[in-house]
């Protein structure tokens, strides 16, 4: 299942949340907050894309991208954590990978332009994985 979401007017009066398939989005009745809030989520998701078999849904193409996570308390990203990364660079292998952090207005939707700011020397644009918790955690277990 691929979650989309999207502003849900041009002025970006709020994110909303959707199923992507192809080049439709059929709208959910969750906000990211409630789907991560809730373990019950998931089955309800798919209970509510199986209604809308056989509808339009929505033009992905007449919708502006969101950030699946619009405001996020924090960021923390981790640099130079796998070893064909750190030598295909030249840098001996750390002791232990890198931790940095984002700022939250860097995080842009599915398509958005990068907006690399002015005197920025460096912007690696890359990133493998992307996880969101949407409460506190420790020692996580799979549902």
């Amino acid at each position: 299942m691929r979650l989309y979401a999207y502003w849900t007017r041009e002025d970006e009066g709020y994110v909303a949340l959707g199923y992507l398939e192809g080049d439709r989005i059929y709208p959910l009745a969750w906000t990211m907050a409630g789907y991560l809030g809730d373990k019950d989520a998931v089955s309800d998701i798919h209970d509510e894309i199986a209604a809308w078999s056989g509808a339009g849904g929505l033009s992905l193409a007449a919708l502006k991208p969101a950030p699946v996570v619009y405001s996020p308390d924090k960021i923390v990203c981790v640099g130079l954590n796998y070893r064909d990364h750190v030598t295909e660079g030249g840098r001996d292998v750390p002791d232990r990978p890198i931790l940095f952090a984002k700022f939250a207005n860097s995080i842009v939707g599915d398509g958005e332009a990068i907006v690399r700011p002015e005197g920025t020397q460096a912007l690696d644009l890359e990133a493998e994985l992307g996880v969101v918790i949407g409460r506190r955690a420790r020692r996580v277990t799979p549902w």
